[in-house]
């Protein structure tokens, strides 16, 4: 199911194609000034402001680039049976405060094309489908382009594998590759990676070279759902290193040019170009998008600094996904900013319906007056899902585990986000009553956040893990953020939990001694890092966790650690 593939010895930008002769040169423009003062008068002045209001863009204009504007290529998302979304930002220099746009139009024409073949996405002449997306300065030069509906593009066929390329000013991106989602009828294996977790950097040597999108690059599945913490907003030494130019490990995120940039930083790196251009994605966002353990349900009710903070990170969000939801507006009654797209419908064949919540844009705290991980229509939503679901597998993509577990073998406690909320129950009892009246009903939960890959069992009662469980839950490893460690006071450790919950199915790649000590506290005892292989079928559920030792290391290499799988209609999992 996987290979061995090492990571890159440097971390590069995966720039895309020199100037091609192939898309015309813009004729009568001026090349971008060499000064940035004259963009961050007109563009950047909103960036400390709050980010409500969004300006009409001006009629597009010629621009020449004196670099590649595409240092951060380009990525398809959300597929359906006859269309995907296609994106790309320009940027020349993705880190630096105006981002290489000093002196650019407030609107630029970028000419896309889709094909059937590689070949093909190489030419409007032999291109299936071909149009022209105006970016602005206001969403900063990013589009995104529903193949469908776009202004020529057209309806695609279901289950179809596209090409797609973006060009602006003779600059090209690399051919990228997409697919949309099969018939809900085709007998077709399901195969996804599932994704979380993915700090730029480590205390251990400043840099994460992320093995397992390596590893993922170079054996590409149908789809990639990720789970959150896409990149992280914080400042600490962990997350980004203090080599970006004038964003030292001091600063978070606050402004939105501190949240472009920070997405710049990760966009840039090779191995994560790669997944992206060749890899559809569905993608929900966990907190560090935002802001460490925000509840966005009440981010309104907060002061206008986090109102404005909560908008300006969800802008840039939406800016650098491939992702289906319009540009995000303002919640009626309040100034805070949403994005709403609908992930908890996703059918992928005759073996897979994903339900993928969305539970950081509406979650309150557990003593809200109303508190919900979901919101009200979400919910519902949700558990209308689960009792209508027809697929072999209902796999819900969650970005905190439902399993309820002991803190240590020593501490009683029962942990677990879900666990003060009124969605566990209703999500338990409802998965309970669908396995009651069809026993073939088989349930599993795809979960991120805590930063370990673990297989266990979903109980019904949350304070009695030991019985009457309803599903079966995997945990995926962290793409490369640091977990609780062993040592420190106030810490409690992976292996103590382990000892703790001896009903779990099984820990993957969690040492029983330090492998990774520098002396810092963090290093410690630390789970393995990647991502998790799934495959669903007729007859199985098959899980592949694809790990490394440690990800500060430039050779290090992404390998199957642990393969696990669940038969159709029962609960638990299985070496394979």
């Amino acid at each position: 199911m996987s290979q061995a593939v090492p990571s890159p010895a440097v971390l590069r930008r995966d720039v895309a194609p020199a100037r091609s002769s192939m898309t015309p040169t813009s004729q009568g423009s001026s090349p971008m000034s060499v000064s940035r003062r004259s963009f961050l008068a007109a563009a950047g002045a909103a960036a400390g402001a709050a980010v409500t209001d969004f300006a009409a863009a001006a009629p597009a204009a010629a621009v020449t680039f004196a670099s590649n504007p595409f240092q951060l290529g380009s990525a398809s998302g959300d597929p359906t049976e006859d269309s995907v979304i296609l994106w790309t930002r320009l940027a020349p220099e993705p880190t630096a405060t105006d981002f290489g746009m000093a002196g650019a139009p407030s609107s630029i024409s970028v000419h896309w094309r889709v094909a059937t073949t590689h070949e093909g996405a190489t030419s409007d002449a032999t291109s299936l489908y071909d149009g022209d997306v105006t970016v602005t300065a206001t969403d900063c030069w990013s589009a995104h382009v529903d193949v469908k509906t776009a202004p020529g593009g057209g309806p695609l066929q279901a289950g179809t594998t596209y090409y797609f390329r973006f060009a602006v000013d003779g600059f090209e991106t690399w051919v990228g590759t997409t697919r949309t989602r099969p018939a809900p009828d085709a007998d077709v294996i399901a195969s996804f990676a599932v994704i979380s977790c993915q700090s730029y950097a480590t205390e251990l040597t400043g840099t994460s070279y992320w093995p397992g999108y390596t590893h993922l690059e170079q054996n590409p599945m149908d789809f990639v759902l990720h789970l959150g913490d896409y990149i992280y907003e914080s400042s600490h030494a962990n997350t980004i290193p203090a080599e970006i130019p004038g964003d030292p490990t001091t600063d978070a995120c606050r402004s939105i040019t501190d949240y472009r940039r920070r997405w710049g930083a990760y966009l840039e790196r090779d191995n994560i170009q790669r997944v992206r251009r060749t890899q559809p994605m569905f993608y929900v966002p966990d907190d560090h998008e935002f802001i460490n353990d925000v509840h966005g349900g009440e981010v309104a009710d907060r002061t206008q600094g986090v109102i404005d903070r909560w908008n300006n990170a969800l802008r840039a969000l939406w800016e650098n996904m491939p992702t289906r939801s319009a540009r995000p507006v303002v919640e009626p009654g309040t100034t805070r900013l949403v994005a709403e797209v609908e992930r908890t419908d996703i059918r992928w064949g005759r073996h897979l319906d994903l339900i993928v919540p969305d539970m950081r844009q509406y979650r309150t705290r557990f003593d809200h007056a109303t508190p919900t991980l979901f919101g009200v229509a979400q919910r519902n939503r949700v558990l209308n899902r689960i009792a209508t679901a027809s697929a072999t597998w209902t796999a819900l993509g969650v970005v905190s585990p439902i399993t309820s577990y002991r803190i240590s073998a020593t501490d009683p406690r029962v942990a677990g986000t879900w666990n003060t909320y009124a969605e566990r129950g209703l999500v338990t009892d409802a998965i309970a009553a669908r396995r009651a009246s069809d026993p073939d009903f088989s349930p599993v939960f795809l979960a991120g956040d805590v930063h370990c890959g673990y297989a266990s069992r979903v109980a019904r009662d949350q304070d009695v893990p030991e019985q009457d469980h309803v599903a079966t839950e995997f945990s995926v490893p962290s793409m490369s953020s640091y977990g609780t460690a062993s040592g420190g006071t106030g810490r409690t450790s992976w292996p103590d939990r382990r000892a703790g919950n001896p009903t779990l199915l099984s820990y993957i790649g969690i040492p029983a001694s330090p492998n990774e000590d520098d002396g810092s506290g963090y290093a410690k005892c630390q789970p393995y890092k990647g991502y998790l292989r799934c495959a669903a079928g007729p007859d199985y559920f098959y899980t592949n966790y694809i790990t490394a030792t440690n990800v500060w290391q430039s050779t290090s290499v992404a390998t199957s650690r642990k393969k696990l799988r669940v038969t159709r209609g029962a609960i638990g999992a299985l070496p394979y």
